[in-house]
């Protein structure tokens, strides 16, 4: 380590002291002694001014990588225990003259008018800034429709609101789909009704404009049946698409496709 002004120069002052007392004498001056002994004291001062600054940087170092292992053990949790939050059903707000909300049995988009499903959940405060994300929606049929055919939905629509600022419209679509905005798929009719499928609607955690979605954004989102369309070819009392549950996800994969 560097020695401080002060050092240098009592060290200067020692060494003429020095010669001008040994060559006036043949004994060491008290002067020396004294001079010699403040120059040991600040050398001893220095180095133990370089050894607790040698503790503190290593006290920063097992800092710094405690502070990365959290880091790394903080994302390992998140990827093996992702947020999921339940969109209970019931409290959904249907639109139409064929949607409706049957206890125990679940949404009903029917095949006469028109059917559309509204939701609307909080991002959870462990979802990571603008993480895709993937809503999962169980359905199946009426019991009684019994012949072979195709149920007809259109994505219609998903945004998020956060307070101080404007609504942030997301490209929503099926998974599968290539489209975003009014993207439309097909669902073919399972066997028997007791039969549970899953659709996925895709969700992109930016905007169009980049904004990024947020933990307590709140999310709404909407879908309808569209049985004039000539794909929905499920027809008659009974060409009914019943939906059992919806849940929100992370898709970890980042796709948005």
């Amino acid at each position: 380590m560097q020695w401080n002004a002060r050092s240098i120069l009592l060290s200067a002052l020692a060494v003429g002291v020095l010669g001008c007392v040994q060559s006036e004498s043949n004994g060491p001056h008290p002067v020396i002694f004294e001079l010699s002994a403040e120059l040991a004291t600040l050398t001893a001062s220095q180095q133990a001014l370089a050894a607790e600054l040698a503790a503190a940087e290593e006290a920063l170092g097992r800092l710094e990588a405690e502070k990365a292992t959290r880091t790394e053990l903080d994302e390992l949790a998140s990827m093996r225990r992702p947020w999921t939050v339940s969109i209970p059903l019931e409290s959904a707000h249907l639109e139409g003259a064929g949607a409706l909300y049957s206890p125990m049995v679940g949404v009903v988009f029917r095949e006469v008018g028109f059917s559309r499903l509204h939701v609307g959940f909080t991002l959870p405060d462990d979802y990571v800034e603008g993480t895709d994300i993937e809503l999962r929606v169980t359905w199946t049929k009426d019991r009684f429709l019994t012949s072979p055919c195709n149920f007809g939905l259109i994505s219609n629509g998903a945004a998020s609101a956060r307070p101080g600022q404007r609504k942030i419209f997301l490209e929503d679509r099926f998974r599968g789909d290539a489209e975003p905005w009014n993207s439309q798929a097909i669902f073919p009719a399972p066997s028997d009704h007791e039969e549970v499928q899953a659709l996925v609607v895709d969700i992109p955690g930016r905007a169009v404009i980049g904004t990024a979605l947020k933990a307590g954004d709140h999310l709404i989102y909407r879908f309808f049946r569209a049985p004039a369309e000539p794909e929905d070819t499920c027809t008659g009392a009974n060409a009914t698409m019943v939906f059992l549950g919806m849940s929100a996800h992370p898709r970890l994969d980042g796709s948005g496709r």
